[in-house]
């Protein structure tokens, strides 16, 4: 179902009424919990980072303990992320969501959320590789000036040719995480699979959802982030509102009560045993 993308907006902000002590309680639970995990993690490797790696040398168990770190708090803020999407994923169902949604994935196969989590950095780095060969040759085997600026203007369509690519990849997986909420005993790459079919003739729409909200993000620099707090889970309610209208589903805000009560008859209020609302 084509639904414009202000339909499905003013949908997710009827939904979100009433729930932004929700969603704003789980940013901040989750970004303290990241803080608090990475504060632990990092103590034993205080003071470690590239440079003194190079410089002054460091040794192996310290660089193993260093990347172990990253990963655990890379993947700790990927699960916690998609559980925050899974929050917003609820209110624009219209279900009753709490805080404590943000621990879903650990109850819910979390190995699948890091499957997927693998899957796009898999992805990501095989559109690199050409990235990185490519610069590699450009300084290595530049002969002259001249050259130097031939190359950098082939390159730079090379670049924009591969960031297109990740634009492109990023639009195909997107209703990995809703595919996962949904049935999150699917494999993976079948998840992969059926996302990509979805997909399928849907990509612009999605892009023209997503570069709309640009302007809004861009105005949000202004409140240091703090207005993010509000633009995150509007843009993830819209989102999700866009996933259901794949299967045709329209987004129904909340019921307008308005035309009831101007039309409600209150003739008979004394009476204890009337309602005025009868004549609907």
């Amino acid at each position: 179902m084509n639904i414009p993308a202000s339909e499905l907006k003013k949908a997710a902000r009827e939904k979100l009424l009433g729930n932004y002590s929700i969603v704003i309680g789980a940013a901040i639970v989750i970004n303290i919990m990241i803080r608090i995990v990475s504060s632990i993690l990092t103590a034993p490797i205080e003071g470690f980072s590239i440079l003194k790696m190079l410089t002054h040398g460091i040794s192996i168990p310290t660089l193993v303990l260093f990347y172990l770190a990253y990963l655990i708090i890379v993947f700790l803020s990927d699960i916690l992320n998609c559980g925050y999407t899974y929050v917003n994923y609820r209110i624009a169902q219209g279900k009753k969501t709490t805080v404590e949604d943000i621990f879903y994935v650990f109850s819910h196969n979390p190995f699948t959320v890091i499957k997927l989590f693998l899957i796009q950095i898999g992805i990501a780095v095989l559109l690199c590789i050409p990235f990185t060969v490519g610069l590699v040759l450009l300084f290595t085997f530049v002969l002259s000036m001249d050259s130097l600026i031939n190359i950098l203007l082939a390159y730079s369509v090379f670049v924009i040719l591969i960031l297109i690519l990740m634009v492109l990849m990023d639009l195909l997986l997107f209703c990995c995480k809703f595919i996962y909420f949904e049935n999150n005993d699917m494999p993976a790459f079948q998840i992969v699979k059926q996302s990509m079919q979805l997909m399928k003739g849907n990509k612009g729409r999605l892009l023209y959802l997503k570069i709309s909200f640009i302007p809004i993000f861009l105005l949000s620099i202004l409140t240091f982030g703090i207005a993010n707090l509000w633009l995150s889970p509007y843009k993830m309610v819209t989102e999700a509102n866009f996933y259901f209208s794949l299967f045709g589903k329209k987004p129904k805000a909340k019921p307008d009560w308005r035309p009831y009560i101007s039309n409600a008859d209150f003739s008979n209020i004394d009476n204890t045993r009337y309602n005025p609302y009868n004549r609907f």
